[in-house]
């Protein structure tokens, strides 16, 4: 916790009001500034306290840890470009991306944006990804009925399955067809989430495993490459609100 003598520098009302923002608009940060300085991995963090030498914060399991701020602060008035200072190391050292405005009027949004995607997911959305994931979607499913049996010579309703996936040809030829894509699908789509994830997911602070992790991964192994370009989007979005 924050010693006697530097906390004596400190007005109280000021420390609370830098308490209250940091844990209102910044606790991904103090998560990251956690496993950077300290080694402590989390995807959550409360600043408790902070004085001229130290941040104190607790994660989200209940745990407590003391950050050093080296060197330490002269003053109380150079919190707030430290505090940027150590986000940007933090975020510099675990390979999140910072951008950096032409203009903002809050001191931190000036320095630096900080774009944390976090927990936020967003399902297919234009009728491209809409399609894109759909048309994959009943590869697997026709693969499905396939290895069943469905599509087998003479099966009960294989006529109209076909109707229904628009193949005319023979029931053998749609056999052929589904096996020989399915390796090439499987690795292209497989590839493609691996690489979301090491690009972007890891990137924006998406915590892996998360809700969110999960779903961009599985839009990635079932649509591709625009699950790309809608994460783009929401960074954009983000960047542009200063997020």
């Amino acid at each position: 916790m924050a010693s006697s003598s530097s906390s004596s520098a400190i007005p109280v009302a000021a420390k609370a009001r830098t308490l209250a923002h940091m844990n209102k608009d910044h606790r991904a940060d103090l998560a990251h500034m956690l496993q950077h300085f300290n080694g402590v991995p989390a995807t959550d963090a409360e600043l408790l306290d902070m004085d001229l030498a130290s941040l104190t914060v607790r994660t989200g399991t209940g745990d407590v840890h003391n950050i050093a701020i080296d060197p330490p602060l002269a003053a109380w008035d150079d919190r707030r470009q430290r505090l940027i200072d150590m986000t940007l190391a933090a975020r510099a050292g675990l390979g999140i991306a910072t951008t950096t405005p032409d203009t903002g009027h809050h001191p931190v949004a000036a320095a630096a944006v900080v774009v944390v995607v976090g927990n936020r997911f967003r399902p297919p959305q234009t009728p491209l990804e809409v399609a894109v994931f759909g048309g994959v979607t009943l590869y697997f499913v026709t693969l499905t009925l396939v290895m069943r049996g469905v599509f087998d010579d003479g099966a009960a309703g294989a006529e109209t399955l076909q109707h229904i996936l628009f193949w005319s040809g023979a029931p053998a030829a749609l056999r052929w067809l589904v096996a020989a894509i399915f390796v090439p699908t499987v690795v292209a789509h497989v590839v493609e989430a691996v690489h979301l994830h090491r690009s972007r997911l890891r990137r924006y602070g998406v915590p892996a495993l998360s809700p969110a992790w999960c779903g961009w991964i599985a839009c990635a192994l079932f649509e591709g490459m625009t699950t790309f370009k809608r994460f783009d989007r929401l960074v954009g979005e983000l960047e542009r609100k200063g997020a």
